[in-house]
């Protein structure tokens, strides 16, 4: 299963529909002031392909576990979004979301 499916298993409709489009969730994750940033960055990827990639290029010269801990969560987070946006949809007759050509 992957983490994308885990997360429509485990939440709420509401919660999972919300990601689709709904990019101010993110600054509910916030812990401190300086993952506005990361996220503000994490925004500009619009696509799956390449994405851990650019992630790594933001990423190059971090050296904290602190901070390289916040980006991996933030950065899956964003993961699973553009994942819902690309491969799922909102069925809105089952109330459920489902997997694009399934």
């Amino acid at each position: 299963m992957t983490t994308t499916e885990n997360l429509i298993e485990t939440h709420r409709i509401e919660f999972v529909k919300e990601l689709f489009n709904n990019d101010a969730l993110y600054y509910y994750c916030m812990v401190e002031r300086r993952d506005e940033s990361k996220i503000d960055k994490l925004l500009t990827i619009n696509r799956l392909d390449d994405f851990w990639d650019k992630v790594r290029n933001f990423t190059k010269n971090v050296y904290s576990d602190h901070a390289i801990h916040r980006w991996q969560c933030l950065a899956e987070l964003r993961e699973i979004q553009l994942d819902l946006q690309q491969n799922y949809y909102y069925d809105n007759n089952k109330n459920e979301i489902l997997k694009k050509g399934a």
